[in-house]
């Protein structure tokens, strides 16, 4: 059975000896008010991974530099400590001379596996299902009752108040009352999570797609390529393959300029390119002409060395050899007479510049940079879209994930009545254990009475026949703290057998905590020696430690295992 063992108090004066307070397997802690019974609760909590808890800030945890607890379960030990500096540490025995230190995940992960003591595929699942990593802290609303918390019944777990914290709750109680649908609704969810995946990619590939036909469009306008709308995309990528191919000049030579200004404006393009490329190889040319003088020179040179010493003779053909070789090239070049070449090149470009100034009208003159990049541009966006998304497998997916979504939705609600008419009748059971206090015996005599639980709001409310009637039933919330409490409370036990006989595998700390249970019975003097009774045999039976905080003395009521409170810490000055 898990059970905590021990806690102790270290103070940050290590002249004063660490407080330890020993528990068994149920602990009463009795004392008189602000005295700290509730801060030992807290204090527990708090090395427990409570999160939003600042040692020092709390009155009556002044001076205390950090806290352990000893856990124990089937004989396994775990020590933890968490100090005023928010550090977490664990060892797995005394006899060890520090803590590991690890952050607060690790820390909480380590005590869920001590308390699950095995693999969990329940815990698993409801990972999956929730969608987060989880701790034993996600389940910490079933195991503390706050003195603040008793009575309610709307919401019976009062550490769940905050919106995130029901949220989770109810997703627990779906799995847990749901559990026969779980499996089909975590299938469900994969695949949700999956299409939802490839949606994504197809969309994002489908407004790339949009994106490049309007920019193919756009550029067609620029470049006068004529083409319709409703053109498939095969045809427009042939009709700019085309307006490439025309684009250059070998082929361009065989078409007459004309009044379509495309026309002109690709002709004078092509012009420039050719004028470039004649420009090149004059000015190679002119490089070769001066390199020839120089080696004219440097071969005369060599010569009068040979007429020094014939041995140099042979070199000096070798290098005459090499010159002429040189020299068949410019040759080759100045055959053609570039100056005269270059000149008809200007005047047939300054004649179609003319041509293309007259058709103009007013419209800017495309330079053939600016062609260029938007040709550039245009077979970009034939390359982005290379890959064409098929539309008919985005309307496919969209039509299945509005049905997987009512599919869980329905899931979600089709709870497993018989798991939850177990619950009630075990409450009522319970309750029927509490016969001899005078408000259940009130209670059990009404015709048809039940108590019952609400798993997706989380709250509990009584049932009975309305009276002087055999058929109407009518739910209603009980008037008295003390019938509230109880009905509360044995929500509590109810849930904690729930979960260690059909749910072991979550990690649910098998521990109650309750501040204040005698405040709701101080009219019934009688009623709560019964009740404490009740719910201390019941969590023993069930296997859950109990933790209750009371102001009452437990002696008188025959209780031996109280913890008497004057002072949990030493250093506190009221």
């Amino acid at each position: 059975m898990f059970k905590i063992d021990y806690l102790k108090v270290n103070y940050e004066d290590k002249t004063i000896e660490p407080s330890v307070y020993e528990f068994g397997d149920s602990v009463y802690i009795f004392g008189q008010n602000n005295v700290g019974k509730t801060i030992m609760l807290q204090a527990i909590d708090y090395v427990l991974g409570k999160s939003g808890f600042v040692l020092e800030d709390r009155d009556g945890l002044e001076n205390i530099i950090s806290l352990e607890l000893k856990l124990v379960n089937d004989g396994r030990t775990l020590f933890i400590c968490r100090s005023k500096y928010n550090d977490f540490g664990y060892k797995y025995s005394e006899g060890d001379a520090a803590y590991l230190t690890v952050d607060a995940n690790m820390y909480k992960q380590e005590i869920t596996s001590f308390i699950l003591g095995k693999n969990s595929n329940y815990f698993e699942n409801f990972k999956i299902y929730l969608d987060e990593d989880l701790s034993f802290r996600a389940f910490a609303f079933i195991n503390f009752l706050d003195e603040k918390g008793l009575g309610n019944l709307t919401n019976i777990f009062p550490r769940i108040s905050t919106y995130y914290n029901q949220k989770r709750a109810r997703k627990l109680m779906t799995f847990v009352f749901n559990y026969k649908n779980v499996t089909k609704l975590i299938e469900l969810m994969k695949e949700q999570t999956e299409l939802i995946k490839t949606l994504q990619t197809l969309s994002e590939q489908k407004a790339t797609y949009n994106y490049s036909l309007a920019v193919i469009r756009r550029e067609f306008n620029e470049l006068q390529i004529p083409f319709k709308t409703e053109d498939s995309l095969r045809i427009l990528k042939e009709a700019f393959d085309s307006y490439n191919k025309d684009f250059y000049r070998d082929t361009i030579k065989k078409r007459h300029a004309s009044n379509d200004l495309g026309v002109l404006l690709r002709i004078s393009c092509s012009l420039s390119e050719e004028l470039k490329f004649q420009e090149n190889l004059w000015q190679q040319t002119k490089l070769l002409d001066s390199r020839n003088v120089k080696s004219d020179k440097l071969l005369t040179a060599f010569r009068e060395l040979a007429l020094l010493d014939e041995d140099y003779s042979v070199y000096v053909d070798d290098i005459e050899a090499l010159i002429k070789k040189q020299k068949l090239s410019h040759d080759i070049l100045s055959i053609k007479d570039f100056e005269k070449t270059i000149r008809e090149i200007k005047a047939k470009k300054a004649d179609i510049d003319r041509q293309i100034a007259a058709c103009q009208k007013g419209l800017n003159k495309d330079s053939y940079e600016n062609i260029l990049k938007a040709i550039g541009r245009i077979e970009q966006a034939f390359t982005n879209i290379s890959s064409i998304p098929d539309l008919n497998e985005i309307m496919v997916i969209e039509e299945r994930l509005k049905q997987i979504e009512g599919e869980i939705n329905k899931l979600r609600k089709d709870f497993d009545n018989t798991l939850k008419t177990e619950f009630d009748e075990t409450m009522l059971m319970f309750y029927k254990e509490l016969a001899k206090v005078k408000f259940v015996s009130e209670d059990l005599n009404q015709k048809n009475f039940k108590i019952l639980f609400d798993p997706i709001k989380i709250s509990v409310c009584g049932e009975r026949l309305k009276p002087n009637s055999e058929n109407i039933i009518v739910s209603y919330m009980p008037g008295s703290m003390a019938r509230e409490t109880t009905w509360q409370i044995i929500a509590y036990l109810t849930m904690f057998k729930l979960f260690k006989e059909k749910f072991t595998e979550l990690p649910l700390m098998p521990v109650l905590f309750i501040d204040g249970l005698d405040q709701p019975y101080d009219e019934e003097k009688n009623s709560y020696p019964n009740v404490y009774s009740f719910i201390r045999n019941k969590a023993l039976e069930i296997g859950v430690q109990l933790f209750v905080v009371s102001t009452r003395d437990g002696k008188p009521i025959g209780i031996k295992d109280q913890l008497h409170i004057t002072g949990f810490n030493k250093t506190y000055k009221r």
